[in-house]
């Protein structure tokens, strides 16, 4: 597992938070530690790490590429935005 993802807490499948909004703030937090262009952790390794559906990791993506914090590559992956 690289490294990057073992600063990400893990995510919580009991209580009130809905997962992909705690995944949402997960990978702000990680995004905010990176470099412009830097890739995330496939959304494979997203569903793997947290036990969420793929649906579910893809929804956050989506969520965090409209607040303008990442871009998405079709086939490619998912990288961190320009600042």
């Amino acid at each position: 597992m690289p490294g990057y993802l073992r600063r990400v807490d893990g995510i919580s499948h009991t209580g009130p938070n809905w997962e992909y909004l705690q995944l949402a703030t997960l990978l702000r937090t990680l995004v905010a530690g990176m470099n412009p262009h830097q890739p995330l952790p496939s959304v494979r390794t997203l569903c793997e790490e947290h036990g969420l559906s793929e649906k579910t990791v893809s929804k956050v993506l989506h969520l965090l590429q409209d607040e303008g914090l990442v871009y998405i590559v079709p086939s490619r992956g998912t990288y961190v935005s320009p600042r």
